[in-house]
């Protein structure tokens, strides 16, 4: 049995990462209800000193005294750390500083719930690398679903502003709405991709991805991908874009979310 004082230490770091994200929160939004522009330092700065003691938290909850725990909080912190550094990559290559306004909270709530929640995983003593490669793979594809999340809310609050000819404000803080959109399908289609080899690593390495255990993921899993892979298709094909990009993102991602965070939830907490 671990040392009490080990997981308050743990969890003071945490809560230093969320401190960071709440300043980095503040500087965006003070900058968006100014409609001053945003500079890339205000937008990344925050995040990336707030990810170091995240990068500690999610290590030292995932890995414990007891084991290697993958149990939906633990797990949460740890998607919320590749949201977090993803989100800042995609700040530093393209103008989307506001998208941060959404990352912050997401990231904020998910630490939040990690830190305040212990679900009833027993830790494991060892995991093959086969298994570990299907949960990489998991990790990364749903955190690039999030950020393409993200990222629609952003497409969809544009739209809205320009359908409703509102051309001043805060609509001059983002940049052109077909350079949004392009960001929009270039990560979706990086998670489609993700998310095919988690999903080929659960053929090969899982004994049987349609398990009692496993079944509702696996069927989730493929109904995102078709929806995102149609997405891309109605895309090169229609031309598909605005708000019917949306409707098609929120309904990939609520999918995901169903497989993923949903079926954790049920054999974590309502089954365990």
């Amino acid at each position: 049995m671990a040392n009490p004082s080990y997981y308050f230490n743990v969890h003071l770091i945490g809560y230093a990462a969320l401190c960071t994200y709440f300043v980095g929160l503040l500087f965006i939004t003070t900058r968006i209800i100014q409609r001053s522009p945003i500079s890339k330092k205000i937008a990344i700065l925050p995040g990336l000193a707030g990810a170091v003691p995240h990068t500690f938290l999610a290590y030292h909850l995932l890995v414990t005294p007891e084991g290697i725990n993958l149990g939906i909080f633990p797990m949460m912190a740890l998607v919320s750390l590749v949201i977090m550094l993803a989100s800042l990559y995609l700040c530093k290559k393209q103008p989307v500083e506001t998208l941060m306004v959404i990352v912050y909270p997401i990231n904020i709530l998910l630490l939040l719930i990690s830190l305040l929640f212990k679900s009833q995983y027993l830790p494991k003593d060892s995991i093959p690398s086969g298994i570990l490669s299907h949960i990489f793979f998991s990790i990364l594809a749903y955190s690039a679903f999030m950020v393409a999340f993200a990222q629609s809310l952003m497409v969809y609050a544009q739209n809205l502003l320009l359908k409703k000819k509102q051309l001043t404000g805060v609509i001059q803080l983002l940049p052109p709405l077909q350079l949004m959109e392009q960001i929009l399908f270039s990560i979706i289609s990086s998670g489609v991709f993700l998310l095919t080899l988690a999903i080929l690593s659960g053929i090969i390495f899982l004994e049987n991805i349609f398990a009692q255990s496993l079944a509702h993921k696996s069927f989730f899993s493929l109904i995102a991908w078709f929806i995102f892979s149609g997405l891309l298709l109605g895309r090169h094909r229609k031309g598909w874009r605005g708000f019917t990009a949306v409707r098609w993102t929120m309904g990939g991602f609520s999918a995901l979310l169903l497989a993923f965070v949903g079926t954790k939830f049920v054999l974590e907490i309502l089954l365990s």
